[in-house]
This record gives C-alpha cells, sequence and structure tokens, in this order.
C-alpha cells in the first residue's frame, strides 16, 4: 500500500477529478468531486465572513408610487420621481430576509416627500424624523439586526 505521503503533489483540480475520502460515521470509502468540495468551501465562508463594510452601489430604481422594499434593492439607489408623497414600506425579516448591513440608498428628485414606514415587527430608529425634508434631499437605510433599521440622512418627523 502506497503512502499518502509518497503521492506526488498535485496542484491544480480540475471541478470533475474525484478524491477519495473515508466517511468517518460509516467507516466507508466514499469518493468526492472537486467541484463539490470548492461548493462546500464557498457555502462555509460564505456564512462567516459577510461583505466588508464597504459601499457597493449596484444600480438605481425610479419609483413614482408608494412602494414596498424588495430583496434585489440592497445596495440600489431608490430614486423618487413623485411630485406628491410617497410611503416606503420596510418589510419585516419574516416577509423579506434582508442581510444584516444591508444599505439602501434613497434621493428624492422631485417634490413628493419620501416617507419611511417599517412594518409592525420593525423597529425604525431614527434621530431626526421619518420623511426626507425637501427636493434633493437624500436618505439611507441600514439592517442592524433581524427586525431593526438605522434610518438617516436629510430628514424631518
Amino acid at each position: 500500500m502506497v503512502k499518502i505521503s509518497e503521492l506526488t503533489n498535485y496542484i491544480n483540480p480540475q471541478n470533475d477529478d474525484e478524491f477519495v475520502i473515508v466517511d468517518v460515521g460509516s467507516n466507508v470509502t466514499k469518493k468526492i468531486i472537486w467541484q463539490t468540495i470548492k461548493d462546500k468551501l464557498k457555502n462555509f465562508f460564505d456564512t462567516i465572513y459577510q461583505t466588508k463594510n464597504e459601499i457597493k452601489l449596484i444600480g438605481t430604481k425610479v419609483i413614482n408610487a408608494n412602494y414596498s422594499l424588495e430583496l434585489s434593492d440592497a445596495g440600489k439607489v431608490i430614486i423618487s420621481d413623485s411630485t406628491s408623497s410617497i410611503t416606503i414600506s420596510i418589510p419585516s425579516n419574516s416577509s423579506i430576509s434582508f442581510n444584516i448591513g444591508t444599505v439602501i440608498y434613497f434621493f428624492q428628485k422631485n417634490n413628493g416627500q419620501i416617507i419611511f414606514s417599517p412594518a409592525t415587527e420593525v423597529s425604525l430608529y431614527t434621530s431626526l424624523g421619518t420623511k426626507t425634508r425637501a427636493q434633493y434631499s437624500v436618505a439611507f437605510l441600514i439592517k442592524i439586526a433581524s427586525d431593526e433599521w438605522v434610518l438617516g440622512g436629510d430628514l424631518t418627523p
């Protein structure tokens, strides 16, 4: 029998390469492909390391009426181009599960104020108010816990 220490190093595995493992729970020898190992490692590390605290804008969305946040809004700038006030509904975590640390930006392009309205289960922390102050105001939401958001920016009560 060949010892592992006597084998040649293999430094460039391909996705369909197979590896032999021993399932210690059942003491059965099994095979696994490199792609599966990579996928499992990625999933493992993605749950440990969240995205660095960097601002990463991933686009804009223009709205003209009341709007409920969607998972795809994370990292976007939501631009309100309405001439009348609109309400942004902030959903509960059980409804839409944004990652903790998610940031969403808002820009009041026209004269209609943006009013932020959290779901019943959601705590919304703000020191200034829950609506934008005037045309060209900018605001942001940051998710800090399961059902907790911080609202900041150019706001008024």
